[in-house]
């Protein structure tokens, strides 16, 4: 298939294992409430098997890497693959759950991410344009 996927479309069965380490896209914190805050960390790679390019997420709540959209190998690649695994991701949780802002509250400044936190927030806007 040469659609985006996501969780939300049913696909929350899917067992995709990451290939080696996938690529660091931010990291961000969720503020749930005093005292609970949750950290998450946004990946990009290829499954164990090749087959597709994964948007991943790990939150300290889990500390398991999980997959939340993934695209069939090769159709995209470098910052088109990474923003549109993204904002796909995004979109569709939107929908889903009527969200009026991203699934995070902040994103975190990190050396080894590939985007900056001001990327990160121009993505945001495609999705949410009055955040």
């Amino acid at each position: 298939m040469n659609e985006i996927q996501t969780y939300s479309d049913g696909g929350a069965g899917v067992n995709f294992t990451p290939h080696l380490k996938p690529q660091l896209l931010f990291k961000a914190w969720l503020n749930h409430g005093p005292g609970h805050d949750e950290d998450l960390a946004f990946y990009v790679g290829p499954n164990s098997l090749n087959t597709h390019d994964v948007l991943w997420i790990v939150s300290d709540y889990d500390d398991e890497i999980s997959p939340v959209a993934w695209l069939t190998s090769g159709i995209l690649s470098g910052s088109d693959l990474n923003e549109t695994l993204l904002t796909t991701f995004w979109q569709r949780d939107k929908e889903e759950n009527e969200s009026e802002e991203p699934n995070f509250t902040e994103v975190i400044e990190t050396i080894d991410a590939a985007f900056s936190p001001k990327q990160v927030n121009e993505l945001v806007k495609r999705v949410w344009p009055n955040c």
